[in-house]
């Protein structure tokens, strides 16, 4: 089976109840409490058999679109500042600002 696709925040929430545990009955006990966080954050399905799926199969993180250009943006450093860097970042701000959207370190 592939691994579970989940966004970044449930990821986060996933990381934050395992707190450094292998022990499956240890990470279920603590799926009660944070059951109702995971909800609220990500507005989501998120049931005990997703997290059951993403424990015994691995996860990897479903980036947002926002958060795909953001990751592709910051892969091009500005502390060797060449033309070529400078100028694929100024094209997706740019082309950010044309279509409308505002993503936060990039253009808002």
């Amino acid at each position: 089976m592939d691994k579970v696709k989940l966004t970044k925040k449930q990821a986060e929430i996933i990381e934050s109840i395992k707190d450094g545990t292998d022990d499956i009955a240890n990470f279920l006990t603590h799926w009660h409490t944070a059951q109702d966080k995971v909800m609220v954050a990500t507005k989501e399905n998120f049931t005990p058999s997703l997290l059951m799926k993403a424990w015994e199969h691995g996860y990897e993180i479903d980036l947002t679109p926002e958060e795909k250009v953001r990751e592709f943006f910051d892969s091009f450093p500005n502390v060797i500042p060449t033309s070529f860097n400078h100028g694929v970042k100024a094209g997706v701000v740019k082309t950010l600002d044309l279509l409308g959207i505002k993503i936060e370190g990039i253009n808002a």
